[in-house]
């Protein structure tokens, strides 16, 4: 009886405890739920999160953009886990089968004190403050003397998973371990998912250190676990790792998503020194395991035959070796493969144009289900992505493996094989034909692409196809279309045997195409190719377009003529008779000059030469230069000095090639013509740029005052005159301008000229700079002007540079002014003035000249015997100070 009673009451305790433990898990649950809908509103928003948030169907995808999570006050915490206060999560994508997965399930304990802790936990994550839940675990329960329990680890390091943060989730890991917790399935899988998320330096060790402790432990990874760490391993770069994921999921009978083999193949892609062999690795393992192959594995594939190497031949060899490919071990990777490999001059494939006696039993098949090398013997040379595909049986095996597996090629499949095919005509049409029996829609992009192809190999007839091709499917040709045009008119020109090929002139072999057939506005392809032309440095046929333009009455904006211009500028050695004719041409055509066309006819005179004098004669006589016939290159020299440029000859005998009657006036040869002086000279000076700058209502700026400057004679009546325009002109002269002036003048030792502009430099109101200092200590010609200049620059908060004591040195040393010369060392030490290479060159020369003086008795003025014996007693000190400084 007394046992009957006892085994009555150990049932009803049991009873008793079922029934609480039934209650406690409806309560768990409902704990879980809410935990789940704030992880899913974590991913879902940004900032705003609400309880409320929608859930995608399953195998669904939750994005969003990168959310920051800041800690704000907290205290220290007495913990081993350092948090980094400043670190963002970037939240990305989460799996709704994850959120929704029984294996979440918390065991809260019976005696739950901690359950309050995880309610603030929960509410912190919610409101995306993850440091304040962490502070729940490291300073809250500490404080009241109570050890966490496993949920709320489970619980901030599943959210680290979700927000992508590994650090911080193996710490927490740690920790937990340290503590003596149980580690359930669901803390592997958001370690796992943290690495795939954000994989950090050490993700790949991370990974192989958790793997070897779950296998000491007996745990195995289950089906969302593998998901996860198929991508963590892909975007740790680690594709044999993931093969061995796959090979432990299909022993298992475990679902694969197409998502996750998609990892493993973008991280092939990533590896640009041997991702081909990890990619042909990677595809033959998936069909031995059965996986089934998808339309966007194959443009995976194929992306890294075009982008990837082989890496190294012997590793290379051992893939092949393991994926079964006969012959693999007879493979050489000494020897050349250009004895194995067709000619490259022809196409790689004997379908197409291949002539040589070869069996379609010999060729290479890497993706047969009986993979073979075919002829090849070595693979030294497998550089391009033409030998990668030609490896894998070539276009028309790449084709049947899809069909193999009910795919259905796309345009990125056609794009991948146009880049990595032969460059040859074949290869293009039987793109087509495939793009034609598919019904593949084809873009511009990519006949932009077969028509550059045709091209660059000459075969412009078969371009024009292409042309048509895009006409007849409708399609607007971009710019990049404008420029293939252009690239076809430039080797038209240099090409004869394709003018006879065309019947056409260069230019207009394909207008009517463009004009009538592609586009509906004339002057915008125009505009097209003025940019294009421009950017080929091709003048000459920029100025055919302008011709063609005003002949039908086209619109032109300034903007693009100014490509040609620019097109000018960059040609040194004839830009300027180019930018003659284009400036007449425009004024003859009655278009608009502006502003700019004047500053880059300028830049031209001041950049550019005339190029070859012959040339430039048979130049100037298409337009119209008087008397231009009589110029010979091999006549006396005419000497075009600056002088010549004062002398008092009449209006008629100079030149003026800009006049609307262009004249040679006095000159009878053109061979001496090289300076920006000379080159101005022939348009007729300041005075006739100005003038017909005013003729075109165009008012100069300081652009073209500082362009005329530079042309203009080294004089000071020249200056003035530049000064006179900007006062007539109203034009606001800056401090660069007015150094250049400053700077001539000092060069010509005109000190009082140059006084001028420094009165003017005050009288406008402008800061003197650097350079301007540097410019007036040449003038300083004594220890006062120095002291003088120095205190000016002090008023304006500047300290002396190199420039300065140059010029110091410069005019003590010449006149042997030893205390000047001793001052400025001083200020070099004084103020840790660069010495460079030319200060000390003065220095030196003068420090030996100085003991040459010294050496030959009274040579020297008596009165500075002393001060230069004491000066080369100094310098030496002075030198070694100052480099040791340095």
């Amino acid at each position: 009886m007394g046992l009957l009673l006892r085994c009555s009451l150990s049932l009803a305790c049991r009873t008793t405890k079922l029934v609480s433990e039934s209650r406690i898990l409806q309560q768990q649950w409902r704990y879980l739920q809410q935990f789940q809908i704030l992880l899913a509103s974590d991913i879902t928003k940004n900032e705003n999160v609400s309880l409320s948030a929608p859930l995608s169907s399953r195998n669904g995808n939750l994005r969003t953009n990168s959310t920051k999570f800041r800690k704000n006050d907290v205290k220290t915490s007495r913990s081993s886990i350092p948090v980094n206060k400043t670190v963002a999560f970037n939240i990305q994508e989460a799996s709704v089968d994850d959120l929704t997965d029984n294996k979440m399930l918390i065991e809260i304990p019976e005696n739950c004190q901690q359950r309050q802790y995880f309610d603030m936990v929960v509410k912190y994550l919610h409101e995306n403050q993850f440091y304040e839940a962490l502070d729940v675990l490291q300073v809250k329960m500490l404080k009241k003397d109570l050890e966490p329990d496993d949920y709320i680890y489970t619980a901030l390091i599943g959210y680290c998973g979700f927000a992508g943060h590994p650090n911080e989730a193996f710490k927490l890991y740690d920790d937990m371990v340290g503590r003596g917790l149980a580690v359930k399935s669901t803390v592997y899988h958001s370690l796992f998912r943290s690495v795939g998320r954000n994989p950090s330096r050490n993700g790949l060790k991370q990974l192989n250190n958790l793997l070897k402790t779950m296998e000491e432990k007996c745990i195995e990874p289950d089906e969302k676990t593998c998901w996860s760490l198929l991508k963590a391993f892909g975007q740790c770069g680690s594709v044999e790792e993931g093969v061995k994921v796959l090979h432990f999921m299909v022993k298992r009978n475990m679902d694969i998503p197409q998502n996750c083999t998609s990892h493993l193949f973008r991280s092939c892609i990533k590896d640009k020194a041997s991702g081909f062999q990890n990619v042909l690795f990677l595809y033959k393992k998936m069909l031995e395991y059965g996986i089934s192959v998808q339309l966007h594995h194959f443009q995976y594939l194929l992306h890294c035959v075009r982008e990837c190497s082989i890496g190294d031949i012997d590793s290379f060899i051992n893939v092949l070796k393991r994926i079964g490919v006969e012959n693999a071990d007879k493979l050489s990777s000494d020897k050349d493969l250009e004895e194995n490999l067709p000619n490259k001059s022809q196409n790689l494939y004997t379908k197409y144009d291949i002539e040589l006696p070869i069996f379609p039993r010999d060729l290479p098949n890497l993706l047969s289900d009986h993979p073979t090398l075919g002829h090849i013997t070595s693979i030294k040379n497998i550089k391009t992505p033409q030998d990668r595909l030609y490896l894998l049986g070539g276009l028309e095996v790449v084709i049947d493996n899809m069909s193999k597996n009910n795919i259905k090629p796309d345009l990125s499949i056609l794009t991948h094989l146009l880049l990595c095919g032969p460059d040859t005509i074949s290869t293009e049409k039987s793109l087509l034909d495939l793009a034609e029996k598919c019904d593949i829609a084809l873009n511009i992009e990519f006949l932009n692409k077969i028509l550059q192809h045709r091209v660059r190999r000459g075969q412009y007839r078969e371009a024009k196809e292409v042309l048509f091709l895009i006409k007849d499917s409708g399609l607007q040709p971009n710019q990049f279309t404008f420029s293939i045009l252009t690239m076809i008119c430039a080797e038209i020109d240099n090409a004869n045997q394709s003018l006879v090929e065309m019947n056409e002139s260069s230019m207009w072999a394909l207008w009517d195409f463009m004009t009538d057939k592609c586009i509906d506005s004339e002057d915008k392809t125009c505009w097209s190719i003025l940019k294009e032309l421009g950017e080929c440095k091709s003048v000459e046929e920029g100025i055919k377009v302008l011709d063609f333009m005003t002949e039908r009455n086209l619109h032109l904006p300034p903007t693009y003529i100014s490509h040609l211009f620019l097109c000018c500028i960059k040609d040194k050695t004839a830009g300027f008779q180019n930018v003659l004719i284009l400036y007449k041409k425009m004024v003859k055509y009655g278009l608009a000059i502006h502003l700019h066309h004047y500053n880059y006819l300028l830049h031209c005179t001041r950049d550019c030469s005339i190029g070859d004098v012959d040339s430039f004669i048979r130049t100037l006589e298409k337009l119209g230069v008087k008397n231009a016939e009589k110029l010979r290159s091999a006549r006396e020299n005419a000497s075009m000095s600056s002088e010549k440029y004062e002398l008092t000859l009449f209006p008629r005998e100079l030149p003026n090639i800009l006049s609307d009657t262009p004249t040679l006036g006095y000159l009878t040869s053109l061979k001496n013509i090289k300076t920006p002086q000379d080159r101005l000279f022939l348009l007729g000076g300041v005075d006739v740029v100005i003038d017909k700058m005013v003729e075109h209502n165009v008012n100069p700026d300081l652009g073209t005052l500082t362009h005329l400057l530079l042309c203009s004679p080294d004089t000071n009546s020249a200056e003035k005159k530049l000064l006179d325009l900007a006062a007539k002109f109203d034009i606001a002269l800056n401090i660069e301008f007015l150094n250049k002036i400053l700077l001539h003048r000092v060069r010509r030792r005109e000190y009082m000229e140059a006084k001028e502009i420094l009165s003017i430099l005050r009288d406008r109101g402008l800061q003197f700079n650097q350079f301007t200092f540097g410019i007036v200590s040449v003038m300083c010609v004594g220890v006062n002007d120095a002291e003088n200049l120095l205190e000016e620059m002090g008023k304006y908060g500047m300290r002396p540079e190199t420039t300065v004591a140059i010029g110091f040195l410069r005019n003590a040393c010449r006149k042997y002014q030893m205390d000047y010369v001793n001052m400025v060392l001083d200020l070099i030490i004084r103020y840790e003035i660069e010495v460079n290479r030319s200060l000390l060159r003065i220095t030196d020369l003068f420090y030996n000249n100085c003991l040459q003086l010294l050496e030959v008795p009274g040579v020297a003025p008596s009165a500075r015997v002393d001060s230069i014996r004491r000066f080369c007693e100094r310098y030496p000190k002075w030198k070694d100070n100052v480099l040791y400084t340095l």
